[in-house]
């Protein structure tokens, strides 16, 4: 699979893989396509499905739309993703994840009992006179 990109990188974990690549022109999109049809006819040579999705991340409020086909589907466009149970945004904010951990923590805690006494001990040290 990764002979089937030419113009950019794909890094590859388990049954994972991300596609990436820097666009700043239309002729970067229009590699990119080029990369996804070749991904395509290697995911139809070897029978497997990809299921994937577009973010794009910038700090820059301008950056270049483009609809990205594979397999002769359009791909959506997410403002995030998870990726090894870390929330990464388009914004490149923290906010989402910390939103996510947040709101996991409070599901847990639901459970507990009402009042809980957190207790905290510690050495006390003297000075000897």
């Amino acid at each position: 699979m990764p002979l089937s990109v030419r113009n950019s990188s794909l890094v590859l974990f388990a049954d994972d893989a991300k596609y990436r690549r820097k666009v700043c022109t239309t002729a970067d999109c229009e590699l990119i396509q080029d990369d996804l049809n070749s991904l395509s006819e290697w995911s139809t040579t070897w029978k497997l499905l990809f299921k994937g999705r577009v973010v794009r991340m910038s700090t820059n409020s301008q950056s270049v739309e483009h609809t990205y086909l594979l397999n002769s589907c359009e791909l959506t466009v997410s403002e995030d993703y998870k990726d090894l149970g870390v929330i990464v945004s388009y914004n490149l904010s923290w906010r989402a994840h910390l939103d996510y951990i947040t709101s996991t923590a409070y599901k847990i805690l639901e459970g507990w009992p009402s009042c809980i006494l957190w207790l905290k001990f510690h050495r006390a040290t003297e000075r000897m006179k």
